[in-house]
């Protein structure tokens, strides 16, 4: 395994990125600023990250597109600026824990690709694939600012039952959830999971906030009146 620390890595603009592979590599106290991994306009051709180990690194306004993403430990990553945002990528046996800055995934909207039959194309790519997995993501112990997941399925999530709890869609359609005061994160996730006609979402306390207690009350509070998961 190749080993890099104290690197700084700027954004790439050739289009050898647009078919990236990483593997096999530990990245230690690195920075990354503006890097992009550009999506691929079929899964036949998608980026791989694979057998990595980032450790104690720190992102500014980053993105990674359309990318297979496979045994890779995050363990500790300050975000900076908007973030780590991940569009349609699939997951599997990738670790997040430590202190995590905002880490958000979404299945829509992929940077450059922005079509619906693109989107389609990898959203049915990615549901194949993770219908092979054993486990895609594990955040329970991430200590993080922010997570945000959409389109991974939360079985194959592994989580923090007190601070990570799971919600079904017929539960969120239900709709005993409007009538109470919860945080607008949770707010914002339910309805996007009600627009987006997903089957489930994992909702996800930030551990940093100062009122993390809070939050991870009104988990409970989901859990008492039926909305999320007993566990």
């Amino acid at each position: 395994m190749r080993t890099f620390s104290g690197r700084l890595f700027r954004s790439r603009s050739s289009p050898a990125v647009w078919r990236t592979k990483i593997r096999d590599v530990e990245l230690r106290n690195c920075n990354f600023m503006y890097c992009e991994i550009l999506p691929a306009a079929t899964p036949r051709c998608r980026p791989l990250v694979q057998d990595v180990l980032l450790i104690d690194s720190i992102v500014g306004s980053c993105q990674i597109s359309t990318a297979l993403i496979e045994d890779v430990v995050v363990d500790g990553l300050d975000t900076r600026g908007s973030g780590l945002w991940l569009y349609a990528c699939a997951f599997r046996r990738v670790t997040v824990k430590g202190k995590v800055g905002s880490i958000l995934i979404r299945d829509s909207n992929i940077p450059h690709q922005h079509s619906p039959k693109v989107e389609a194309r990898y959203r049915n790519a990615n549901n194949a694939f993770f219908a092979k997995v054993d486990w895609a993501l594990d955040i329970a112990a991430a200590n993080a600012r922010a997570i945000q997941i959409t389109g991974v399925p939360a079985s194959l999530i592994r989580r923090d039952p007190e601070s990570q709890v799971v919600v079904r869609r017929d539960k969120a359609e239900a709709g005993a959830w409007r009538g109470i005061a919860i945080e607008g994160i949770f707010q914002i996730a339910l309805q996007d999971l009600l627009k987006r006609k997903a089957e489930d979402v994992v909702l996800v306390a930030p551990r940093q906030s100062p009122r993390f207690r809070e939050y991870v009350a009104d988990l409970e509070l989901l859990r008492r009146i039926g909305v999320a998961e007993p566990d």
